[in-house]
């Protein structure tokens, strides 16, 4: 496993993810990252269509799209 910075545009969703995050939960993500950033990484994997899968992190993501 290696850390590289990759443009949050070049990451697209799995069609695979179970966890899913209510809106209350999903405010206070937004307000922690807001507050504090984030430390744990986006796993991503590599896709046929170059692009990068995220594996781990959704809902991070979705929230730094937003911000």
């Amino acid at each position: 496993m290696e850390i590289i910075k990759i443009p949050i545009n070049e990451m697209e969703p799995n069609e695979w993810n179970p966890n899913r995050v209510d809106p209350e939960n999903m405010a206070k993500l937004r307000a922690d990252i807001k507050r504090a950033g984030f430390m744990q990484p986006i796993v991503v994997r590599k896709t046929e269509k170059n692009k990068w899968q995220i594996v781990d992190g959704y809902h991070r993501w979705t929230v730094l799209k937003e911000l």
